[in-house]
């Protein structure tokens, strides 16, 4: 294991038209020391025709699965392969920062943290940014089953301190893995620069509200949280995610 390396996990389907840009912005990081894997989820469009161009980069790894598997097991793939202590996630569609890697290696590095994450922008189809995530500088794990505080897009984690965190079969499986970092994390400090930007498509998760509702108490139940307190963080779940429309930040 290379102590410097940053393993990025891209998992991608039917992402043709944005899938270049997610790619360019990790070359383009001030930051050396990182491999990319990218799992391509059984694909029926032109992802792998864009991606093909970019497998003379030694420092990007393709696989493909050819049949559609879903992303849980996508990112679980990537995450088999990984070779780095560190441990981030790019989804085809969204696009890093170009400084993203540095500030936050610096930031676990000058605070001897083991995960961090950072603010984000929320961008539309076009890429104009329509929104922004103001995440909390300091949240604990109480805080996160309030509401997810780490954009998947933005989260890394040191594996010399967790191991590598695989993902679960279920709806929000970045929400469950990020819970179950945090609660062996305790406390996660959050840089509050935007360093990432989240796309919203007519696929994403965040677009379909009442869905979401009931997934995340059905999170609430696999974790072992009786009826009573898993309605307790519903009522926060849900009065946040209003405010977090409403004001555009996460509160």
């Amino acid at each position: 294991m290379d102590d410097r390396l940053v393993s990025v996990i891209m998992p991608c389907y039917q992402a043709e038209r944005y899938v270049a840009l997610a790619i360019d912005s990790v070359i383009a990081q001030t930051y050396p020391y990182w491999e990319l894997i990218i799992v391509d989820d059984g694909s029926s469009d032109l992802s792998s025709e864009v991606i093909k161009p970019y497998l003379s980069n030694k420092m990007i790894t393709y696989i493909s699965l050819g049949k559609n598997t879903g992303v849980a097991n996508a990112r679980n793939v990537g995450l088999e392969l990984a070779k780095g202590r560190f441990i981030s996630f790019l989804d085809a569609d969204d696009i890093w920062c170009e400084k993203k890697l540095e500030k936050e290696i610096s930031f676990l590095q000058d605070n001897k943290i083991p995960v961090t994450c950072s603010s984000y922008y929320v961008i539309d189809t076009e890429g104009q940014v329509i929104s922004r995530r103001h995440v909390k500088s300091i949240f604990t794990y109480r805080d996160m089953l309030k509401s997810n505080r780490i954009g998947n897009l933005t989260g890394i984690y040191d594996s010399l301190e967790f191991g590598k965190v695989y993902f679960k079969q279920m709806p929000h499986e970045d929400y469950i893995m990020w819970l179950e970092i945090v609660s062996k994390a305790e406390i996660v400090y959050c840089l509050q620069e935007f360093l990432a930007k989240y796309r919203v498509t007519v696929n994403s998760v965040s677009a379909n509200k009442l869905k979401t509702i009931v997934w995340q108490w059905q999170i609430y139940r696999y974790l072992g949280l009786n009826r009573v307190s898993s309605a307790y963080f519903l009522g926060w779940y849900a009065w946040l995610g209003l405010r977090k429309n409403a004001f555009r930040i996460v509160p």
